[in-house]
């Protein structure tokens, strides 16, 4: 009987070790809410696991409403649905100068179109993730 008592107490030890596990993964996989994003300015990290190579590197603001407006080489903004985890940007405008540089028209490029396309987005640890077609940006949020 004390055998079967304590498989039994085991069980719902090993049972519960899970349930804390999984409500801990939960939470670090929560959805982005706007509450969350509204107000906050982000500073690029990288793209595509290529660190920004500049001193300044391109911002991006949420508004009221989500607005969203930044720079690479020219500004942009648009306005954002964020909805089960996905942002989507459903026209995006932006100036039109040429840049020399090869980073950011990379970026002025694959951006703008993750976010129309609509793009997954994470934040962890005061770094904003967004995902899509093979693409990560990654931003950090500016202090």
């Amino acid at each position: 009987m004390k055998n079967k008592l304590y498989l039994l107490l085991a069980g719902l030890i090993i049972l519960g070790s899970f349930g804390i596990m999984g409500c801990a993964k939960e939470e670090k996989n929560a959805k982005v809410t706007a509450e969350q994003l509204i107000g906050q300015d982000f500073l690029l990290v990288s793209l595509d696991g290529e660190a920004f190579p500049g001193d300044t590197p391109p911002g991006m603001r949420f508004d009221d409403n989500m607005r969203i407006s930044g720079n690479f080489c020219n500004r942009y903004t648009g306005t954002a649905t964020l909805e089960g985890g996905t942002i989507k940007v459903g026209q995006m405008a932006s100036t039109k100068m040429a840049c020399a540089n090869g980073y950011l028209n990379n970026l002025e490029r694959v951006v703008p179109a993750m976010l129309m396309d609509g793009a997954d987005l994470s934040l962890e640890n005061d770094r904003l993730y967004i995902r899509q077609g093979g693409h990560e940006v990654i931003y950090k949020k500016a202090r």
